[in-house]
C-alpha cells in the first residue's frame, strides 16, 4: 500500500530588492534598503508603530510621561535575548540610545535624538530617559528603525554581523547577489511562519521581470517596471498590490534666490501644472495626487488636492500678477530616478504652454546631491522625500529648498510641545493648508508601493507607516506542491578544490614563467616585467585622480539627505576622506602592494573579500566564454576560408557579420526572453562553486551572450589572415605539390595565421569581463560588472578604485603574457630578441 505523501506550508520566501543595503546596520545610515532586509526582522526598538502611525510597546511592555512631558520611564520585556545570546535589558536600552545620540554618532537621527538630557538605569526592566524640553514627538522618533536596540558587545561589527532581539539572525551575505536570514528558535515573541527569508537584488527592470515570470521570486517588494504591471497581471499565479507609500514627490524650489521667494510665481507654476497627467506618464497610472507635503494614509491627512487643479489660463494670470507679463526662463536639475526624468519632460511641456521656458539638465545621483541638496546650485528639482514624518524639514534653517516662513515655525513648535491628541490634530491640518496656500513646493504625487508577489502569500501589512514591510508574520495559505523556491544553503565552503585547482595554476604558471626566462634570456623578460608594472602605476595615477575629482560627497550619499553635518564628519574620519589627494594616494599605494584594498564604506567589509565573491562567479563566466569564443572563432574562420569562393561563402560571411553588430547585452536580452518563452531553466539563487556551475544549464546563456560577439571578431579576423596567407609562395608551393585549397589552408596556413590571433586573444579577455557588467546584471548574476554598477550606485570610491585597477592590471596582464608566448610560438620574432 501507498503511504501518501503529506504536504507541508511552504516556509522559505525568495525577495527581490532592487537595491542592496551597505550595510545591515540600521543606526548608522539612510538607505531605505537596510531597513528593508533588517527593521522588524534582525532589529526591535522599544517602541514600533501601528498601522495608523500610532506608537505602540514592543520591546517596551509600556511607558509612563511625567505631567511636564520631560520624563518618561520604560518598562521593559522580561526574558528577552539578543541573538549572540547576551541578555536585553534597561542597560542595554540606555547604552543604545547614547550610542545613536553620541557625538561621533553616523545616525541619521542623531540631531533629533539630541532632545534627551540623560538617559538612567533604574533597575534591569526600568529605563528612565529625560528630556531638555517636552517633545510630543519623541516616542514617534523611537519607533523609527534608526532607534532599534542593538547588542553592546556586538556594537562594532552591526554592518556586516548583526546582533539583534528580532525572530531572524543572518545566515549568510554574498554581496551583490544574495542574503539569507534564518528563524532564530530561541527568539523571545511569536515564533514566526517562515523560517527562512532570501534576499536577492535585482535592479534591471528586465531582470526583475524575468525573476518573476520564471518563479524565482515570490515577493518583489518595489516592482521596478510598473509598465510590465498589466502584462503580469494576467499570470493566475501572481498578485499584484499597490499602495502608497511614504514617499512625496516634489518639484521643489529654490527659495534661496529672490526669484523664488516670490509667493505669486510659486503659485503660478503650481496652477500650471496637470497632476493626474503626470502619474499616468510617470507611473503608468500608479499613485496618487496631493495637495501638500503629507501621505494620504495618515490619519492626520487633509486632502488639498482641490486648491490648485490644472488651469492653464489661470496660471498665466497669476504669472503676470508675478511680474513676467511675457513669461521667463528656468532650469530644472533632475536626479537619475525615472519618475523625475519622465515627470520633469512632461512639466516641462506643461510650463512652455504659460510662457515658462524649462532647461532639463540631467544629473547623476551624487551630482545631485552635491549641487542641489549640498551647494543649493539649482533653481528647481523634483525629488521624492520617502523619510516618515519629514514636515519638519520646511522649517530647518538652511535645508536645500530654503523655505522659510515665521507662521510655519511657529505651529511646528507648538506641534512637538502639545501633546493633547485633539489639538495636535488640528496643528498638523494647518501645517498643511500652509504648505498649500503658500506653495512652498509643487506638491506631485505620492509615490506608490508596487508589489508583485505569489497569489498564495499572505499576511504582509499593506499600509505601513516606515517603508519596510513587515515580514515577521508572512505565510503561505496554500501546500507545497513542486515549488522552485527551495531553501539555500551557504556555499561558501564549496570552493576549496577551486582554490586547490587555482594554486596549483599559480605554481604551474610560474614554472612555465622560468622556462621563458631560460628560453628566451633574463634581460629580455626584465625589461617586459619593468613596462608592465610602470604601466599599471600610471594607471593607478590615473584611476585615482579621476575619481578624487568627481563631484558630490560620498559621505552625503551614504548617509542620506537627513544627515547632519557632524555625522558626515564622522564618516569622512572613519573612511580617511579627509587630507590632501597625494597623501591618501601614497597610503593607498602602500596598502595595496601589501594586498590590503581598503574598506569599503559602502558594505563595511574588506574590499578584497568582495571581490574575491565577485570573481567566484565572473571568472568561471569569462573562462567559458572565452574557450567558447577562441573554439567557434577558429571553426567559424576555417568555414568562411573554405568556402569563401563557393555560393554558400557569404552565407558564413554574413554570420560573421551578424555576430558583430550584435553588443553583448542585446543578444543577453534576446536570450533571456527565450527563457521565458520556452521557460526554461534559469539560474539558481544558490552561489555555487566553479565547478558546479560548470552542470547548470542556465549557466551557459549568460556565456553565450558574452562569447557571440567576441568569436565573430575572432573569426573575421582569423579567416582574413587564411586568405592573405593563399597568395604566398609556401602556400602555391603546396598547391603545387597537389594538396588541395582546403587541406593547403588546414596544414600551413592555420599555423602562420594563429599566432596572429594572440595579440587578439589577449585583448578578447579582458573585454568580456568589461562586457560582463551588463550581461551579470540582465541576468542577475553577481559578479564583479554588477559589483562595480552597485559601488558607483552608492559612490563607493574605494571599491571603484580597485575593481577599475584590477580590470586595468588584467588587460594588461594578458598583454603581458601574449608578449612572452608570441615569440614561443612564431620564430620569426625570436630573431629581433
Amino acid at each position: 500500500m501507498m503511504i501518501p505523501t503529506v504536504l507541508k506550508a511552504q516556509d522559505h520566501l525568495n525577495i527581490a530588492l532592487q537595491l542592496e543595503p551597505p550595510s545591515l546596520n540600521p543606526t548608522s545610515g539612510a538607505s531605505a534598503a537596510i531597513d528593508e532586509v533588517s527593521y522588524g526582522t534582525i532589529f526591535e526598538g522599544l517602541v514600533r508603530l501601528s498601522r495608523d502611525s500610532q506608537p505602540e510597546p514592543w520591546l517596551a511592555t509600556g511607558w509612563q510621561i511625567s505631567a511636564d512631558g520631560r520624563d518618561y520611564i520604560f518598562t521593559l520585556k522580561p526574558h528577552v535575548t539578543f541573538s549572540d545570546g547576551s541578555p536585553f535589558n534597561a542597560e542595554s536600552a540606555a547604552f543604545s540610545l547614547n550610542h545613536a545620540r553620541a557625538a561621533t554618532s553616523t545616525n541619521v537621527q542623531q540631531e533629533a535624538l539630541s532632545v534627551i538630557e540623560k538617559i538612567e538605569v533604574i533597575s534591569p526592566l526600568k529605563l528612565h530617559i529625560r528630556l531638555k524640553q517636552p517633545d510630543s514627538f519623541f516616542l514617534t522618533l523611537l519607533g523609527l528603525p534608526d532607534c532599534v536596540m542593538i547588542s553592546p558587545q556586538s556594537a562594532s561589527n552591526l554592518a556586516t554581523a548583526p546582533v539583534g532581539t528580532g525572530p531572524f539572525r543572518l545566515d549568510f551575505w554574498h554581496h551583490g547577489d544574495q542574503l539569507q536570514l534564518v528563524a532564530r528558535s530561541d527568539y523571545w515573541g511569536k515564533y514566526p511562519p517562515l523560517k527562512t527569508l532570501d534576499f536577492l537584488f535585482i535592479t534591471d527592470p528586465f531582470a526583475a521581470y524575468a525573476a518573476i515570470k520564471t518563479g524565482r521570486v515570490d515577493f518583489f517588494a518595489n516592482f521596478p517596471a510598473p509598465e510590465n504591471m498589466a502584462e503580469l497581471a494576467k499570470d493566475s499565479r501572481l498578485k499584484l498590490l499597490s499602495f502608497p507609500s511614504e514617499g512625496e514627490v516634489i518639484l521643489a524650489f529654490n527659495q534661496h534666490l529672490p526669484l523664488f521667494q516670490n509667493r505669486l510665481l510659486r503659485q503660478a507654476i503650481s496652477l500650471a501644472i496637470n497632476r493626474p497627467a503626470l502619474i499616468d506618464a510617470a507611473l503608468y497610472g500608479y499613485g496618487r495626487v496631493i495637495g501638500s507635503h503629507f501621505p494620504p494614509q495618515n490619519p492626520d491627512y487633509l486632502d488639498l488636492t482641490g486648491y490648485y487643479k490644472y488651469n492653464p489660463e489661470k496660471a498665466q494670470q497669476r504669472l503676470k500678477q508675478a511680474g513676467y507679463p511675457n513669461g521667463l526662463s528656468l532650469n530644472l536639475d533632475l536626479p537619475p530616478s525615472s519618475y523625475a526624468t519622465r515627470s520633469g519632460e512632461m512639466i516641462a511641456d506643461q510650463l512652455a504652454k504659460i510662457g515658462i521656458h524649462v532647461t532639463i539638465h540631467r544629473l547623476e545621483w551624487m551630482t545631485w546631491l552635491d549641487q542641489v541638496y549640498q551647494k543649493h546650485n539649482f533653481q528647481m528639482t523634483i525629488v521624492s522625500h520617502a523619510e516618515p514624518f519629514d514636515y519638519m524639514i520646511y522649517g530647518k534653517k538652511n535645508y536645500y529648498f530654503g523655505y522659510h516662513n515665521p507662521v510655519l515655525n511657529r505651529l511646528l513648535e507648538e506641534i512637538h510641545s502639545n501633546s493633547d491628541p485633539i489639538r495636535r490634530h488640528r496643528l498638523l491640518q494647518d501645517v498643511q493648508k500652509t504648505l498649500t496656500e503658500d506653495a512652498a513646493n509643487v506638491f506631485l504625487f505620492q509615490a506608490p508601493h508596487l508589489v508583485v508577489a505569489k497569489k498564495d502569500l499572505e499576511g504582509l501589512w499593506r499600509e505601513s507607516p516606515t517603508q519596510p514591510f513587515d515580514l515577521t508574520q508572512a505565510y503561505f495559505s496554500s501546500k507545497a506542491t513542486n515549488s522552485s523556491q527551495e531553501s539555500v544553503s551557504d556555499t561558501r565552503g564549496k570552493n576549496s578544490f577551486s582554490s586547490y585547482v587555482l594554486k596549483c595554476s599559480g605554481i604551474a604558471g610560474l614554472f612555465c614563467i622560468l622556462l621563458l626566462i631560460r628560453y628566451l634570456g633574463l634581460l629580455w623578460f626584465l625589461k617586459k616585467l619593468v613596462l608592465f608594472v610602470l604601466t599599471l602605476w600610471v594607471a593607478s595615477l590615473i584611476i585615482f585622480g579621476l575619481l578624487s575629482v568627481l563631484p558630490g560627497d560620498p559621505a552625503a550619499y551614504m548617509m542620506g539627505l537627513e544627515a547632519s553635518p557632524r555625522a558626515i564628519a564622522a564618516v569622512h574620519a572613519e573612511f580617511d576622506l579627509n587630507g590632501a589627494a597625494y597623501l591618501r594616494y601614497s597610503r593607498w599605494l602602500s596598502h595595496m602592494m601589501q594586498g590590503d584594498l581598503g574598506l569599503s564604506f559602502g558594505y563595511h567589509i574588506p574590499v578584497t573579500n568582495l571581490i574575491n565573491e565577485a570573481l567566484s562567479v565572473s571568472m568561471p563566466l569569462v573562462f567559458c566564454a572565452f574557450v567558447m569564443a577562441c573554439i567557434g572563432g577558429v571553426i567559424l574562420g576555417f568555414l568562411v576560408a573554405f568556402y569563401y569562393y563557393r555560393p554558400v561563402g557569404p552565407i558564413f560571411l554574413g554570420l560573421t557579420r551578424m555576430g558583430l553588430s550584435l553588443p553583448s547585452f542585446w543578444l543577453a536580452i534576446l536570450l533571456l526572453y527565450c527563457v521565458l518563452h520556452f521557460q526554461w531553466s534559469v539560474m539558481p539563487n544558490s552561489h555555487p562553486s566553479f565547478f558546479h556551475l560548470l552542470t547548470v544549464k542556465a549557466f551557459y546563456w549568460p556565456v553565450t551572450a558574452l562569447a557571440v560577439p567576441q568569436a565573430t571578431w575572432l573569426a573575421r579576423a582569423f579567416s582574413q589572415q587564411l586568405l592573405a596567407l593563399e597568395k604566398e609562395d609556401f602556400m602555391l608551393a603546396a598547391r603545387a605539390r597537389g594538396l588541395s585549397r582546403n587541406k593547403a589552408l588546414l596544414r600551413h596556413a592555420a599555423r602562420h595565421a594563429l599566432p596572429a590571433l594572440l595579440p587578439l586573444l589577449s585583448l578578447s579577455f579582458p573585454a568580456m569581463l568589461a562586457g560582463a557588467v551588463i550581461v551579470e546584471n540582465i541576468f542577475s548574476l553577481a559578479g564583479i560588472g554588477r559589483l562595480l554598477l552597485q559601488a558607483i550606485t552608492m559612490r563607493d570610491l574605494i571599491l571603484i578604485q580597485a575593481i577599475a585597477l584590477l580590470l586595468v592590471a588584467i588587460t594588461l596582464f594578458m598583454r603581458f603574457l601574449s608578449d612572452l608566448i608570441h615569440p614561443l610560438i612564431d620564430p620569426r620574432l625570436r630573431q629581433h630578441l
